[in-house]
């Protein structure tokens, strides 16, 4: 039995207090991982499902890369029943790896030929208009990609951005090569606008590919780099080019296998989301590089493949992501475990309810997350608060008080 002098007895009280408080910490931060996750869809195997898309009514594109170039659309994804088809398949293209949304109902995307995923046959990708307006008094005809522009001297364009208040131009990531092209939807012209080093595949990468992603956020381009799990930005001007003396500026390392597509959100936050692909994972990034993994498990089905993320646009859907997986097609589980591709909805609510108020208790992920779907499951952690950990601590600092 330990008997304490008043010295003793205040500083034990203080270290407990401390000990308290690290331990509320790490509750309060675990209590919501992993995310709640809920499966909207899973297509056929095999489906590498690559984007997708959120549109402003709250319903989804999404397109595929295998074994055909389709674009599916999700009505009411949130609902106990979401109305899944195909608004088209590509004709002479076998993969859409990327989409964007131009003005209401009409849509950007890159689409050409793949020997294999991340492999893309030179010469053969286009920006295509997909065109979904419903026009009053008229038919409405059958929904059909128009070419606008081809890419006779790249070979993997994997993603598209709209340069903020430039209509009719864009930028255009070619994966292969490393380059960045700003691209006239009206006459065509290309010119690459930005070469970095940071930008080009590794030399040991299985294929020719690095980056898969760009978006453009407060006056950065960021991009990921897809086989060193990389994700990274560099400056440009507001009218979508390089700043001069700018180069890339690391954002963060995720430590994963892969590092795919990513989003920036929800609306208000500078945060990155990033799926991890051939790690099954989806990754959080502050805006400060701090890295933590939210959802999925190298070794689970849960997010077989994870390519993209998007948030939610409708009212109170801000803060649910929308995940499509491939999965497992670029690895899989156990070797040889895979399954057809995925678009699951993770809810991302409770996670931002504790960073905005610190001062309440922290809530359970099996309260919070059924307000939107489902019962989260909580991660489990090894548990400071032992009794024999407590008490070994307070007599080591009994000790040592004594000794001074």
């Amino acid at each position: 039995m330990l008997h304490f002098t008043e010295r003793e007895f205040t500083c034990l009280a203080s270290i407990i207090a401390i000990i308290a408080t690290f331990i509320h910490g790490v509750r309060a931060s675990e209590s919501t991982l992993p995310l709640p996750i809920r499966e909207i869809h899973q297509f056929s195997n095999p489906s590498y499902i690559q984007d997708v898309l959120v549109r402003d009514n709250g319903n989804l594109l999404v397109s595929s890369v295998w074994p055909n170039a389709t674009i599916y659309s999700v009505e009411n994804p949130l609902s106990d029943n979401p109305i899944v088809s195909t608004v088209l398949t590509g004709e002479g293209i076998n993969a859409i790896p990327s989409m964007i949304e131009v003005e209401t109902d009409v849509f950007l995307c890159l689409g050409g030929m793949i020997a294999v995923p991340g492999a893309g046959i030179w010469g053969t990708f286009k920006v295509w208009e997909l065109d979904l307006r419903v026009r009053p008094g008229l038919k409405a005809s059958k929904p059909a990609l128009r070419a606008l522009t081809n890419f006779p001297n790249n070979g993997l364009p994997a993603a598209l951005v709209p340069i903020p208040g430039v209509p009719n131009k864009i930028l255009v990531a070619d994966s292969q090569l490393g380059i960045i092209m700003r691209v006239d939807l009206i006459t065509g012209d290309k010119e690459t606008i930005i070469k970095d080093k940071s930008m080009e595949p590794p030399a040991w990468a299985p294929l020719p590919a690095g980056m898969i992603q760009i978006l453009i956020h407060k006056g950065y381009l960021y991009y990921s780099l897809i086989f060193e799990a990389l994700l990274y930005r560099i400056r440009i001007t507001p009218d979508g080019y390089l700043y001069p003396g700018a180069v890339g500026e690391l954002v963060a390392p995720v430590h994963a296998v892969s590092v795919d597509k990513f989003t920036i959100g929800p609306k208000g936050y500078d945060d990155l989301w990033a799926a991890t692909d051939a790690d099954n994972r989806l990754v959080h990034v502050t805006p400060e590089g701090n890295v933590s993994f939210v959802a999925g498990a190298p070794d689970e089905k849960t997010l077989l493949g994870s390519v993209a993320a998007a948030f939610g646009r409708a009212p109170g859907q801000e803060k649910i992501l929308y995940v499509t997986t491939c999965g497992g097609f670029d690895n899989p589980l156990e070797g040889s475990v895979t399954e057809g591709g995925k678009l699951v909805a993770i809810d991302t609510s409770a996670f931002y309810e504790q960073r905005e108020s610190k001062a309440r208790p922290a809530i359970p992920a099996t309260t919070s997350n059924s307000r939107v779907f489902g019962k989260g499951r909580k991660q489990q952690v090894a548990s400071p608060e032992s009794s024999g950990f407590i008490f070994s601590l307070m007599e080591f600092f009994v000790n040592y008080i004594r000794g001074q």
